[in-house]
């Protein structure tokens, strides 16, 4: 499957929750999501089309003159189609997030 399509996919699957998406010049598929992190990566995990199999990265950025000061950003890696998926999310100071441990062991 094309990135191009995938893409495609990928904003059908997540339309509500997708705020942005991009093919970035490596060929990895960078999206700002609005929704939990944890129902996003499950379903990455678990779908036909994306089939991630590694997380390899979580990143915190603290921006502390923006209102939503950070951004975490969760870095997956889908063996089968050769694609790496960077999921960003803009969050406010005192937001909780869910852990991932239960879907990706490398997130402990």
């Amino acid at each position: 499957m094309r990135l191009k399509q995938l893409i495609f996919i990928l904003k059908g699957m997540l339309s509500k929750y997708i705020g942005h998406i991009v093919l970035n010049k490596v060929g990895d598929i960078s999206m700002t999501l609005t929704s939990c992190a944890f129902k996003d990566l499950y379903v990455f995990k678990n779908n036909s089309y994306t089939r991630v199999s590694q997380l390899s990265e979580i990143v915190c950025v603290d921006y502390p003159a923006r209102t939503k000061r950070f951004d975490l950003l969760y870095v997956a890696l889908s063996f089968n189609f050769n694609v790496r998926y960077i999921l960003r999310y803009v969050l406010e100071e005192n937001t909780m997030v869910e852990s991932v441990t239960d879907l990706y062991k490398s997130a402990i």
